[in-house]
């Protein structure tokens, strides 16, 4: 493929397009038509020298600046200070001492965050009063209150009274995931239902803070996060599994369903969003006879959700997730044709997506996992059999809460063995390293590891080539 044909893919087109956003969320409203002119400006004159593309690229980028320009103009207001009806228009996060819900009044809105765990659902309506106090400052959060709820202006603490509670399809299905996670503490206990839930639902709540710094510490957050990983387990194995019993096309139907069903049970993270894009990209690749092309899966799956809501580009698990499988898509095929042994290639591809996420990760958290390919090594095989018993396990109790149990005492060996081993390695003293480095350096070395990994799939490649 020539330099030229590699700009006109559409990779690179939506390369493109993602700068613009960024640049314009980094811009005022002055900037941004200054900008927007110049590049205009410049399309003209590539035009009347005849070059096409470029002008068509110089286009794209206008168009980038202009949509997060217009997205920013449609955010809803903020919520004056006072007594206001509403509803809620979320799907509350909720633990033990805390609650956080999306409130609508109009075409106000605000994110509501409580010291207390209140018994809220999707389409509650509340009448929330507050004054000026109240409005609590986004800070280091506001972009992640835009990426996940539209907005940044929040209230901490308001008077809260439900003055009717939420119906609907969608208020029933968030009802029915809530009794799905009752249900799963009703099977197993202690560490083993929290972990059971978040193979499943996705979630850490109910840790203990010395089991979630351990995550960290050994590189596994990822499989209590229903990371593309668990989504993979979901596409590949079960359309496999769906083939064999039924036929493709009702694999692939099935598939699709579970997939579509799967991304509000866990509370449309990015990474899964990502991941199920890309699986159902999987799907329909299956279904038109092709094979899918991952790379481009990887960026329309990224391009979708940024036209959904721009902000997602400062969501740190949007980033960490693209990262970390951009990762695995440019080494990983070479990996598996070289090595044939499957607890290889998973050391391998956890260092891949380690290295990957490693300007991201001292960037955020300052911490550097030594143990993580060999503990995602010694857990990862497991997950799916796990995640498998636990799903049986749910199943089994609508028949009887105690064939559930039964079910479940086979999933809590395993349970038992993946928290064994968190615990184990999050203890050693070496565990991990400790270092922050600012958004600078993180740049410098995602260059650093860009060439390492050209250079990596191209002797991979080579490689591969030679042996097969």
């Amino acid at each position: 493929m020539s330099y030229l044909q590699k700009l006109r893919s559409p990779i690179f087109i939506i390369i493109i397009f993602v700068v613009a956003v960024f640049g314009s969320s980094l811009m005022g409203d002055l900037a941004r038509v200054v900008s927007a002119g110049a590049l205009g400006a410049i399309t003209i004159a590539l035009l009347v020298f005849k070059h096409k593309f470029w002008a068509g690229l110089a286009a794209i980028a206008i168009f980038g600046i202009f949509y997060f320009w217009i997205f920013v103009s449609l955010r809803p207001a903020a919520i004056a200070a006072g007594c206001h009806d509403g509803k809620i228009a979320s799907n509350p996060k909720m633990s033990q001492t805390a609650t956080e819900f999306l409130f609508r009044s109009g075409g106000a809105a605000a994110v509501v965050s409580t010291d207390e765990a209140e018994d809220f659902g999707w389409g509650d309506k509340l009448e929330v009063c507050f004054d000026v106090k109240q409005i609590q400052s986004a800070g280091s959060f506001k972009n992640y209150l835009l990426a996940r709820y539209g907005t940044d202006f929040e209230l901490k603490n308001p008077t809260i009274d439900l003055t009717a509670a939420g119906t609907g399809f969608v208020r029933n299905f968030y009802d029915w995931v809530d009794g799905l996670n009752e249900r799963l503490s009703r099977i197993f206990i202690g560490n083993d239902a929290v972990l059971a839930k978040g193979l499943i639902l996705g979630g850490s709540q109910g840790f203990s803070s010395e089991i979630k710094t351990k995550l960290k510490l050994t590189g596994t957050s990822h499989i209590v996060a229903v990371s593309g990983y668990n989504i993979s387990i979901i596409t590949v194995i079960l359309f496999n599994a769906f083939r064999k019993a039924f036929s493709r096309r009702g694999a692939i139907i099935a598939v699709f369903l579970l997939l579509i069903i799967f991304v509000p049970m866990t509370g449309f993270t990015a990474s899964v969003i990502r991941a199920a894009i890309m699986g159902l990209s999987y799907v329909f690749a299956k279904m038109l006879g092709r094979r899918g092309a991952v790379l481009n899966s990887l960026f329309v799956a990224a391009l979708l959700m940024i036209l959904l809501n721009p902000y997602v580009i400062y969501d740190l698990s949007f980033q960490l997730s693209f990262a970390a499988t951009f990762g695995l898509v440019l080494v990983l095929g070479p990996l598996e044709r070289i090595f044939k042994n499957e607890l290889v290639v998973i050391m391998l591809s956890t260092l891949v997506a380690q290295l990957f996420t490693l300007p991201l990760s001292i960037a955020n958290f300052g911490i550097v996992s030594i143990v993580a390919p060999l503990t995602n090594v010694l857990i990862l095989p497991i997950v799916p059999v796990t995640m498998g018993l636990v799903s049986l396990a749910l199943v089994g109790s609508y028949v009887s809460l105690s064939l559930g149990i039964l079910i479940g005492g086979f999933a809590q060996i395993l349970l038992r063995y993946i928290i064994l081993i968190i615990k184990f390695f999050g203890g050693l003293h070496f565990a991990a390293l400790s270092y922050k480095a600012n958004w600078l350096v993180a740049l410098m070395m995602y260059f650093v590891v860009g060439i390492v990994a050209v250079l990596l799939r191209r002797i991979l490649a080579r490689f591969s080539r030679k042996v097969f």
